[in-house]
């Protein structure tokens, strides 16, 4: 019996080519978001981490999603805070940040299977309709 051989671990350079892109054209601009790697997300969270008066560690969430979807809009360059962005703008950006760095990742062969359409208002009493 022939010993089973370990896949060598990945470096940190394999994986150059992997990272999500997404192009949003947003009010006659189109903008371009990357994925961050995990060193960048990590140096993020420390950034927007401070301590409270009883000395516990919090991280300010709002902060984190700015510099992240500052971070991650590689084009074009967004101002540190989102500074003057009209706010819509901004809102939307984050969002797309978010999907781009924290979406479900596919599996290698799954099917495709697309979520299912969420109508917007209340739902329906059974019986209604």
């Amino acid at each position: 019996m022939s010993p089973v051989k370990t896949p060598k671990s990945p470096k940190a350079g394999d994986y150059s080519d992997e990272f999500v892109e997404k192009i949003v054209s947003l009010r006659g601009r189109e903008y371009k978001l990357r994925e961050l790697d995990v060193s960048t997300y990590d140096e993020l969270v420390q950034l927007a981490t401070s301590k409270n008066d009883a000395g516990d560690e919090m991280v300010d969430n709002q902060l984190l999603r700015k510099l992240m979807t500052v971070k991650t809009c590689v084009s074009p360059r967004l101002p540190d805070g989102m500074a003057g962005m009209p706010m819509r703008l901004a809102n939307k950006l984050t969002v797309v940040a978010q999907e781009v760095n924290y979406g479900v990742e596919p599996e290698d062969g799954a099917k495709d299977e697309k979520a299912p359409d969420i109508e917007e208002g209340e739902p329906e009493e059974e019986g209604e309709g």
